[in-house]
């Protein structure tokens, strides 16, 4: 194989950013981590690909990003190469919102009781928001592979292969130093980012010092506040991730970070992306030291996670939660009882409805789909209960949200 030790130093810069890749063959089941086989979907992108790889080069980079959002690279290489199609990703630009997840599930059919672990699958695909940099290291260590050089070429979700030339490598990387300066500015980015992980997880906010200064946001773009805004997904992705560590609950999490995601997007400013990165740090902070399921004896706080992690599905009762933590159902409903206020009916109904409202008030899904996340299958009884307890019908309360 020509050129093994540089193809070998490009496998471990994949490695690093932590992306799949593959060599390519007609027996490989899965190349999207098996997503739409845990969502219910039954097409085989790996039978989509070998029809359309007669159309692609050699010397391009070939770049598609499916209806989910998933992004992959594909290369053919070299004819002396045994294996010739190789596949990057899936990867992210950008993690979808939950709303943006509800909206998907309901457009291709998915299952309510799949949504949650489509949701929990974002939450794993590597996100690369500013892939310029990544496109340059690609460049310099495939060069050697076709000995001229290389551009890229979208292909849309429908399989084509577009001619529109997206990107040529000279404007991101002129020569091999640029290659070891990136590589460098990619090391000590890491370093902070370990740093941050291991304070945000005991909660300790004298990490916000390190992080005063804006110098460690690298200029990779030309417009300066992308640059910041690309940086902020990052960090709400690494302070997530770390507060999970911390013991705040994945729900919790990712109610917090959609909040941040939409807050990301509407920044206009550098100053204003610094500000929010520091509010951001601050918030996930308190988070460990605030909202772990504090204050509750052990059982009560296996109760709770179990009812925060099984709030969809329909049959979450008194018995189901007693069941699964072999405890007496009647010894666990006085317990929780005296110890949160509430009964495990109330506790559930009360996070049911609470979901329900940030569904109203932040998608178009229709009613009964927002009913079935939530758990209730029949929607007049969903009705009759929102009303109760909000005293408007979901309808009206949408209505009133200007939605």
């Amino acid at each position: 194989m020509l050129y093994e030790q540089e193809w070998k130093f490009f496998l471990k810069t994949l490695e690093r950013f932590e992306l799949q890749y593959l060599y390519l063959k007609k027996d490989i089941k899965e190349v999207d981590f098996g997503f739409r086989s845990l969502v219910g979907l039954k097409e085989n992108l790996t039978e989509i690909y070998w029809e359309f790889f007669q159309y692609l080069k050699e010397g391009v980079i070939y770049h598609l990003t499916d209806h989910f959002f998933f992004t992959y690279l594909f290369l053919v290489l070299p004819e002396e190469w045994e294996q010739r199609y190789f596949l990057v990703g899936p990867y992210l630009s950008m993690r979808p919102s939950q709303k943006k997840i509800w909206e998907m599930a309901e457009t291709y059919q998915i299952p309510i009781t799949r949504v949650e672990k489509m949701e929990e699958f974002y939450t794993q695909v590597p996100t690369i928001p500013d892939d310029s940099l990544f496109y340059a290291m690609i460049y310099t260590l495939c060069e050697k592979l076709w000995e001229h050089e290389l551009c890229v070429q979208k292909l849309d979700v429908n399989w084509e292969v577009s001619q529109h030339e997206s990107y040529h490598p000279s404007q991101t990387a002129q020569n091999r130093g640029a290659l070891l300066k990136a590589m460098e500015q990619v090391e000590r980015r890491y370093d902070l980012e370990e740093q941050m992980i291991h304070a945000v997880s005991l909660g300790d906010m004298t990490i916000l010092d390190k992080f005063s200064n804006p110098r460690f946001i690298y200029r990779r773009l030309a417009d300066p506040v992308r640059d910041w805004k690309n940086y902020c997904i990052i960090l709400n992705t690494i302070l997530r991730k770390a507060a999970q560590q911390g013991g705040v609950h994945p729900y919790d999490l990712d109610r917090v970070s959609s909040q941040f995601a939409e807050k990301i997007e509407l920044l206009s400013t550098t100053d204003k992306a610094n500000q929010l990165m520091k509010e951001m740090i601050t918030f996930y902070c308190k988070l460990v030291q605030q909202c772990k399921v504090q204050g509750y004896s052990r059982v009560i706080q296996q109760a709770i996670i179990y009812i925060h992690h099984n709030l969809p599905y329909p049959l979450l009762t008194l018995d189901t939660v007693a069941n699964e933590l072999e405890l007496n159902a009647s010894y666990l409903s006085k317990r929780f009882k005296q110890e949160t206020g509430k009964t495990i009916t109330e506790y559930i109904m009360n996070l049911c409805m609470k979901l329900a409202v940030q569904m109203l008030s932040s998608t178009q899904l229709q009613i009964q789909t927002i009913s079935q996340h939530c758990g209730i299958l029949d929607v007049n009884y969903f009705t009759k209960v929102f009303k109760k307890t909000f005293h408007k019908t979901p309808s009206d309360y949408r209505k009133t949200m200007g939605l």
